[in-house]
């Protein structure tokens, strides 16, 4: 079986998944509280030797956390 992307892994847990709506729901408040976890922490300093550069890290939070406000605030 081929491996699945990062896309095809999101489309399946959130669609495909038997869980149903339920898991959606659950998705996007792990996105949500997550995000606000990061943002919590305030922004980094220099990356250092980290794998994944933290100041991207706090900005993907940012812009999710402000991404999911919208769309709760656009309803």
């Amino acid at each position: 079986m081929k491996r699945k992307d990062n896309v095809q892994k999101i489309n399946h847990l959130a669609v495909l998944n038997p869980g149903g709506p339920m898991v959606q729901v659950f998705i996007l408040e792990a996105i949500r509280q997550y995000s606000d976890e990061v943002l919590a922490a305030g922004r980094p300093d220099e990356a250092g030797r980290a794998l994944i550069n933290p100041a991207a890290w706090y900005d993907c939070a940012d812009s999710l956390a402000r991404e999911l406000k919208n769309l709760e605030t656009a309803q």
